[in-house]
């Protein structure tokens, strides 16, 4: 019987077998397996549209799954993916199987995703307002925190309501609810878990969104403008405007706007200007001119044309002019804050004594000419000054420091209330005590204008929801400072999105108005002027 022997491989052909096999794996990364351990993410909530997969052995072309759907899907790195959420995947609260394959390999571990029910908030409604006597209307409420059993009510009537999703709900209002002038405020209820002590049913409730019933129905304008700062002249009932040197129209003007009409009615050259100031009088509007490197011009004109112009040019050495306010009941006095310090100026003409500080870098005055305030909002002292203005000048009474709460906050008094408020929330009393903020303070990326003689405060913000950004006004009652009203003005779906807007200015105009500067960036010169006319301002 004839035996068959085995072939002999030499050793080294063995090892170079092996390393060509290695080689050929190490090339071919689409081949591997990934591995899915996480999100960020890592609380997903119902609304969430995107989020990272952070894993491993990711490779160009890999797809996510989402309970074994295809999801939209970007390669990042070979430790994270970026992923667009099908509308379903966070419809609702539960849990979803979230997986990964490369382009021919197997298909990864799978992860289990719980989603969470996101805070329950009504953002906005639409119509915002209806005329009185309105037949049956549908009402789209827009917010997060939605579940399929959620009830909207008006004024505590609830109503027929249907879920659409997550974020947003449409309800039924019958003609009887809009029979009488008025408001009714809208809030959706949820059904929750009852606590220990608690007897079921249980719910959780969100704030309150005004819907207006035969008050003016106003509404809002959007002018394509860029504004470096905003202000607003009650005598010819103007808002006036300064256009940075980069934006595409009209660049570098000071500009007077037509609230009511939304149109530009004059304009005046200016270079780079960017603090505005009015008299209260409506005889002056003040501009501070002059960019890094240039001499600080303070400029004024006559209003309501922007003629007459007089300009006094400050020393170079001052930096750029920081602040310029009007003080109250003396059109020719303004309070003018440089890198040197506060000074005041009659017509152009400066106070001997001046106030030395590099950061009063956003000022008011106070009830009168004889009292300001300063604000430190460029270092971490974030200080707030009290100073006493006279016929020699101006002198610091008290440094209060930690009263801001960050950067770029600027001041706002409001002489009905005798109460200075920052754009982030703070509440400072005129001595320079702290008192209670505003619910949610901080507010970042946020502006504000308080409204005394309507018990009312006016912020206007850009800020994250999920995974989505938002740019949203909200008012605040002024004395207990929590909210009343939200009205959504844009959103873009990622926070990747570009261009976002950024809030620069708000102002309160006329008996219902707010105007709104935005910017989306000091280099792209591009922003817009949101008018908005409505009960939520009354």
């Amino acid at each position: 019987m004839s035996r068959l022997r085995a072939a002999t491989i030499p050793a080294e052909g063995i090892v170079r077998a092996l390393l060509l096999a290695l080689v050929s794996c190490t090339d071919n990364s689409s081949s591997w397996t990934p591995v899915v351990r996480a999100t960020d993410p890592t609380i997903v909530t119902t609304g969430t549209t995107e989020l990272t997969v952070v894993g491993g052995r990711f490779a160009p072309g890999a797809t996510a799954y989402w309970d074994g759907r295809r999801q939209a899907t970007a390669f990042t790195s070979t430790g994270t993916l970026h992923v667009l959420l099908d509308r379903e995947a966070t419809i609702a609260a539960g849990t979803a199987l979230l997986s990964v394959d490369n382009e021919g390999s197997y298909r990864s571990n799978e992860l289990s995703i719980t989603v969470y029910d996101a805070p329950l908030q009504v953002i906005s409604l639409s119509p915002a307002s209806v005329p009185v006597g309105a037949p049956d209307f549908t009402l789209i409420v827009t917010g997060r925190g939605f579940v399929r059993d959620s009830q909207v009510f008006w004024n505590g009537t609830p109503l027929q309501t249907q879920f659409s999703s997550s974020t947003e709900l449409s309800a039924r209002v019958p003609a009887a609810l809009a029979a009488v002038a008025g408001t009714g405020a809208v809030t959706v209820v949820n059904p929750v878990v009852c606590g220990p002590g608690n007897n079921p049913p249980c719910s959780a409730t969100s704030n309150p969104v005004a819907c207006s019933i035969g008050l003016p129905a106003g509404g809002q304008m959007i002018i394509e403008q860029a504004g470096n700062d905003l202000a607003w002249d009650a005598v010819h009932g103007l808002i006036f405007v300064s256009v940075p040197a980069n934006a595409p129209k009209l660049a570098n003007t000071v500009s007077a706007i037509d609230p009511v009409q939304g149109t530009i009615v004059a304009s005046v050259a200016a270079t780079h200007p960017h603090a505005l100031a009015a008299s209260q009088d409506g005889r002056y509007l003040y501009a501070a001119l002059g960019d890094f490197g240039e001499p600080p011009t303070l400029s004024r004109y006559d209003l309501p044309a922007l003629t007459g112009a007089v300009s006094w040019v400050q020393d170079s050495s001052a930096g750029l002019i920081l602040d310029v306010q009007v003080a109250p009941g003396a059109p020719h006095t303004v309070a003018l804050s440089l890198g040197t310090g506060l000074v005041v100026l009659d017509d152009g003409v400066a106070r001997p004594a001046v106030a030395p500080s590099s950061v009063f870098d956003s000022v008011q005055w106070g009830n009168d000419a004889t009292r300001l305030f300063a604000a430190n909002n460029v270092s971490t002292g974030f200080d707030f000054f009290v100073l006493s203005a006279g016929a020699n000048g101006v002198s610091l009474i008290r440094d209060v420091p930690s009263v801001m709460f960050g950067f770029r906050s600027r001041i706002h008094y409001d002489p009905v209330v005798q109460r200075v408020y920052g754009d982030l929330g703070e509440t400072v009393d005129p001595e320079g005590a702290r008192l209670p903020t505003f619910t949610g303070a901080p507010l970042f990326n946020c502006v504000m204008a308080p409204d005394g003689a309507h018990g009312k405060a006016f912020f206007a913000c850009t800020e994250n929801n999920g995974s989505e950004m938002l740019l949203i006004m909200r008012s605040f009652d002024l004395g207990t400072r929590t909210l009343i009203a939200s009205v959504l003005l844009k959103s873009w779906p990622s926070i990747m999105a570009e261009p976002k807007e950024f809030p620069v200015r708000i102002v309160r105009w006329g008996n219902s108005g707010l105007a709104l500067a935005t910017t989306t960036g000091r280099t792209t010169g591009g922003g817009r002027i949101y008018l908005y006319s409505s009960p939520f301002v009354q």
